[in-house]
């Protein structure tokens, strides 16, 4: 006898509660946070850092909206290489 599949145990669904288009993301793993505020330190010259702090929106897990604090153009630090590789933020 063959083991029957479960209707409701076997089943997975993606629900997406939002959504939005053309907006300022970075990767989560970028955030560093100080007590209940979140910042990325963004190059201000070369070899130099500054806090910058941030407002964020939304996020699906990996990359998260930016609403305030940094620009398109600025160099975030990245914790997978401290110091040396930046990334752009993406969006618009």
């Amino acid at each position: 006898m063959e083991p029957k599949e479960n209707p409701v145990k076997d089943k997975n669904a993606d629900i997406l509660l939002d959504r939005k288009e053309g907006v300022l993301a970075i990767k989560e793993s970028m955030l560093q946070f100080r007590k209940d505020s979140t910042f990325v330190e963004v190059e201000k010259s070369p070899g130099s850092l500054k806090r910058d702090w941030l407002k964020t929106g939304i996020s699906d897990g990996i990359n998260i909206e930016i609403l305030s604090g940094v620009k398109r153009a600025d160099k975030i630090k990245t914790k997978e290489s401290p110091g040396t590789d930046k990334e752009e933020p993406r969006g618009s």
